[in-house]
């Protein structure tokens, strides 16, 4: 039986420190049926000419030179152009098992699901390091949000592009937006919303690598501001797709999230005053609400207690 084709999108910019590592990585892969699509998206350094070399010397390279974009633009860019039944996302500066993408077509044949997912290490600039290894499972694509929101598998096993083989038609009339911090967290909820089976393999296949970068206030704000919005748009997504539950579920989270930030000093106060008065509305639109039982509704009252001050604080005064 012939390999069905995976296209792996790897976007690219100033990497040359770690391109090397990552793409011999790939081009090592046990499952050689693969196009490695690298979108240079306007890298200033040596990583242009490093994917140039790289295709040069394997033919199943493609490489894109685009203007910078940011990773969103160069992941659409490389699923434009993606010719595999599958897709698999590897970060320029991250590397994976030879066997990383056998295993989960592997998997993905035996099942006939649409995503797999598997375990992966994620090391810190410090050099500790940590394995995230969930449970072997399989899911339907709701189940595997409401379980989100109790953290099984981890939010974060959840929220990532990588670390997982898609069906590439689940991007049919999706994909990741542009200027955004959390671009994965706007687009991975969707894609799975669509899956009729998602499996969850314990082998760890993935490497991370969080580097030593100075975060700027303004970044750091911009993170908190994605935060939000992606649980505000999750909520109002699940309203639209008549997912009570979900709703629900995304509505408490953002309603916890928009109360911590009436408190964050890092958010501008007229902002923290419009957080406050959501709050206000929320808290007593949840309340009534049938949907949460008894026990959420304590905790969301114990949740309130504790910040009470700052859900009177509606008109900016304390």
């Amino acid at each position: 039986m012939e390999e069905e084709l995976v296209s792996i999108i790897v976007p690219v910019y100033n990497v040359e420190a770690y391109l090397d590592r990552c793409l011999s990585s790939i081009i090592s892969q046990t499952y050689h049926n693969i196009e490695v699509i690298l979108v240079d998206d306007g890298s200033t350094d040596q990583s242009g000419e490093l994917c140039d070399q790289y295709q040069k010397q394997d033919s199943r390279i493609r490489v894109i030179h685009k203007e910078n974009g940011g990773l969103s633009d160069a992941r659409n860019a490389g699923i434009q152009i993606s010719g595999g039944s599958y897709i698999a996302f590897i970060d320029s500066d991250d590397y994976v098992r030879e066997e990383y993408i056998g295993r989960m077509m592997e998997e993905a044949e035996r099942t006939d699901c649409d995503v797999v997912i598997c375990g992966y290490s994620k090391k810190h600039a410090s050099g500790e390091s940590f394995d995230y290894i969930a449970l072997p499972d399989t899911y339907e694509g709701r189940q595997i949000q409401k379980n989100f929101y109790d953290g099984k598998p981890s939010p974060e096993m959840f929220d990532v592009a990588w670390n997982k083989l898609y069906r590439k038609t689940l991007f049919d009339g999706v994909c990741f937006p542009k200027g955004r911090i959390h671009e994965d967290m706007f687009t991975s909820y969707k894609v799975l919303f669509l899956c009729r089976k998602i499996c969850v393999i314990t082998d760890l296949l993935y490497y991370y690598e969080v580097h030593n970068a100075s975060i700027s206030q303004m970044v750091n704000y911009m993170e908190k501001t994605d935060r939000i919005l992606v649980e505000k748009e999750r909520m109002d997504f699940y309203g639209k797709q008549c997912e009570k539950r979900l709703f629900l579920l995304a509505q408490k989270a953002y309603f916890y999230l928009a109360l911590k930030y009436t408190r964050d000093d890092m958010i501008p106060p007229e902002e923290r005053v419009e957080y406050a008065q959501e709050c206000n509305i929320l808290y007593r639109r949840m309340l009534f609400d049938h949907g949460y039982t008894f026990m959420e509704k304590a905790g969301i009252i114990e949740t309130v207690i504790e910040n009470g001050w700052t859900l009177r604080k509606t008109n900016g005064k304390k």
